[in-house]
């Protein structure tokens, strides 16, 4: 007999139960358990009921927490086969990168009862490896990374067996980010800047890649592959943020924002490091603290970064699918002239920000243009920031594209255009197939 049954035989020998009214549910295993008690039950068999429930509820909160986290937006996934290697993946536990061999994807845990778990098919070869400077493997002598493959539902290492919960890092994962010159005929001057993880000898993980101007010191996009069924398991972010790294080319940028506060904050014209590939679209927290690195950032207006444009990002997300997506800027926002956060002409504060999504899975393509502008006096040229004749406002058309309207506030427009539009206006737009606006 079910938990539920048991409870509602019980209640109805409750005495008085005309006075009282009581309704109890048990969800399956990650639904959130709710109880409306519209009065009290009225003698010791109601309260000995309410004490078991109570406890009942106490033990399954805790043990819920993970799934409920993200069930509610992302579908759970299949439990494994007989044969495979579930790997407990705990948070706030350093445990190395894992590569399937022949790939160049991390692999990711899923939601298993009330566990992340990574799970390994049988006798696949996977590469564990913590990348970073002076950086091993726990439990091992003082290797990188090693090769282990998945027999009979248990990790070997040269016909050894291998302990999962043993394996760690010695220090901290970090990534390696470097620049070269773009061969792009379009990105002309500008540098093409690649964050990976170094898994193993000639095997590298990318994360993200910049296309940067070094003389105006600005990103002009960034992209990334969004593996939104995923996110489901993400690790929870660092409690705090870390700070933003510079490079070679963005020198004293970190303090040109810092002063520009200073000197704006009180009237509220407050400039945040706008991500461009947002930690949000990423599993593990090491990937997460990697997004902050300035030349994944641009100067954003803080109400827009924690608000309609933080909107855009997490409708992105909910597609539940693998997506590849490039966030960039195009022009110097005018108020009346052109705002630089270095009084020097660089670090310019972008006119428009947008953000191209493809969907290999659908073949489809879509893309939304946001105004970088709290005044609603923001100019580009001289000319007021708008769509026409900036491009084709698709909103009102059959278009993949998330409703535009509802993220629209007083001061800032948001448009879903067609890529060929805007790429009439900017050139360095990427081509990716799909539609509207294919390539």
């Amino acid at each position: 007999m079910t938990a539920r049954w048991i409870i509602l035989v019980l209640m109805i020998g409750v005495q008085n139960m005309a006075t009282a009214s009581f309704i109890m549910t048990f969800p399956n295993r990650g639904n959130s358990n709710t109880i409306d008690k519209r009065q009290p039950l009225s003698d010791n068999t109601g309260v000995r009921v309410m004490t078991k429930i109570k406890s009942r509820m106490a033990q399954q909160t805790q043990s819920n927490r993970l799934e409920k986290r993200m069930q509610a937006v992302y579908k759970k996934k299949p439990i494994q086969s007989t044969g495979d290697c579930s790997l407990d993946f705990k948070d706030n536990f350093d445990h190395p990168m894992l590569v399937k061999k022949g790939q160049n994807k991390l692999m990711y845990p899923v939601i298993q009862g009330n566990s992340r778990m990574v799970i390994i098919p049988p006798d696949t070869v996977v590469t564990a490896s913590c990348p970073g400077p002076n950086n091993m493997i726990s439990a091992t002598n003082a290797d990188k990374y090693i090769e282990v493959t998945c027999t009979s539902g248990q990790l070997r290492r040269n016909e050894v067996n291998v302990d999962w919960n043993t394996l760690s890092c010695s220090t901290k994962l970090k990534p390696t980010l470097s620049c070269s010159p773009a061969t792009d005929p379009t990105l002309n001057k500008m540098e093409l800047c690649t964050l990976k993880w170094d898994i193993a000898p000639k095997v590298e993980v990318i994360q993200y890649t910049s296309v940067i101007d070094p003389n105006l010191k600005t990103t002009l996009y960034t992209s990334h592959t969004l593996y939104g069924q995923d996110l489901g398991a993400k690790d929870f972010p660092s409690k705090k943020s870390p700070p933003f790294k510079e490079t070679k080319f963005f020198p004293d940028v970190e303090e040109h924002y810092t002063n520009w506060n200073k000197n704006n904050a009180k009237a509220g014209l407050v400039i945040s490091r706008g991500h461009l590939a947002p930690n949000g679209d990423f599993v593990l927290r090491a990937e997460m603290d990697a997004t902050y690195f300035l030349v994944n950032a641009v100067p954003q207006w803080e109400k827009l970064n924690i608000g309609v444009w933080e909107a855009v990002e997490n409708v992105v997300r909910k597609r539940n699918t693998k997506l590849e997506v490039w966030t960039g800027t195009y022009g110097v926002l005018e108020l009346p002239q052109p705002i630089f956060l270095n009084p020097k002409n660089t670090v310019p504060v972008p006119a428009y920000i947008w953000k191209m999504i493809y969907d290999p899975g659908q073949q489809s393509s879509e893309l939304i243009v946001s105004v970088n502008d709290i005044t609603g006096k923001g100019t580009l040229t001289g000319a007021k920031l708008n769509v026409a004749p900036f491009c084709t406002d698709v909103k009102n058309a059959k278009c993949a594209c998330f409703p535009c309207p509802n993220l629209n506030v007083k001061v800032n427009k948001i448009f879903c255009c067609r890529a060929n539009d805007l790429r009439n206006t900017i050139k360095y737009l990427p081509t990716v197939q799909g539609t509207p606006g294919a390539g």
